[in-house]
């Protein structure tokens, strides 16, 4: 359908590209994008949205989220960050959010009898411990099985030094261990692109890497990705929550035993604790502890 509108409309591009691509010049999996023609569609939908008083967003899933794509749409007043979207409207404290279903794999099978299947465990390497982890990424594991999986060789996708998620896999994970060097093709720039680049890699399901729970499960969701359980627990909201998942990133509140019950400090701790307070830690992508 857009092949079609798009040979009418600019031919030139479509003969470009399919002279490309027989050159090898342009990759497998990729996109072709006629800017000119998306930056004056997205001008006119901006342009209309405004004289009807409409606020805009967009999604770029079916071009893979491409953040080149993204950036242009903010510059024309889309959004004013990539995220407001999912903040505004997905959030758990908005109607349109609807929560994950999960099952254990202990439900699944049960699941699977109750209707006369069969079931198969097709991935059996989906729980590594935290040691097998840092052997991997030291590289003295560097094949699936070594660590009961299939014998494939292990990608494993770090992020820049300078982002957060890689903060948080040294504090959390490797401690005072040193990584190996990862080249730079599986070092991407932006944590969207990490979870892409595992989506997509290959098709075989052998690459590996991190991100932030909140954002790989409800903010950057990815049908190509599956959560690895590390020492027997997988990650979800409630594990997270109870601290039974060991990779945890812990924040507190803390304030003097004798702060008075009118101040301000013991104020915010008291609104924290509410159903409201509660809610606004989860819409800002954290986890809060169970009520006691």
């Amino acid at each position: 359908m857009f092949v079609e509108r798009l040979q009418k409309d600019n031919p030139k591009f479509v003969a470009a590209m399919v002279k490309l691509q027989q050159e090898g010049a342009l990759l497998p999996d990729s996109y072709a994008v006629d800017m000119e023609q998306f930056r004056a569609n997205a001008a006119a939908i901006v342009a209309s949205a405004k004289e009807k008083g409409i606020k805009l967003y967009f999604m770029l899933k079916q071009i893979g989220r491409n953040p080149v794509l993204a950036q242009e749409l903010m510059k024309l007043g889309y959004v004013e960050s990539i995220q407001e979207a999912f903040k505004r409207l997905l959030s758990p404290k908005h109607g349109y959010y609807t929560p994950p279903r999960r099952h254990t794999p202990s439900e699944m099978l049960g699941i699977v009898r109750d209707l006369g299947a069969v079931s198969v465990l097709a991935h059996p390497y989906l729980n590594l411990t935290q040691q097998q982890l840092i052997d991997i990424y030291t590289g003295n594991v560097t094949n699936w099985n070594e660590v009961g999986g299939e014998d494939l060789e292990i990608i494993p996708y770090q992020r820049v030094a300078t982002s957060g998620s890689q903060s948080l896999f040294m504090k959390l994970l490797m401690k005072d261990i040193v990584p190996m060097d990862a080249p730079m093709e599986l070092r991407p720039a932006e944590m969207g692109m990490l979870i892409d680049e595992l989506a997509r890699y290959n098709n075989e399901g052998n690459a590996l890497g991190y991100s932030v729970f909140y954002y790989a499960s409800y903010m950057y969701q990815q049908p190509g990705l599956k959560m690895i359980a590390v020492d027997g627990v997988q990650p979800s909201d409630e594990t997270i929550a109870d601290g039974s998942y060991p990779l945890l990133n812990e924040y507190y509140l803390v304030i003097r035993a004798d702060e008075p019950e009118d101040s301000p400090a013991r104020q915010l701790r008291n609104w924290i604790l509410t159903d409201e307070g509660r809610a606004a830690i989860i819409e800002a992508g954290y986890i809060p502890m169970p009520k006691e």
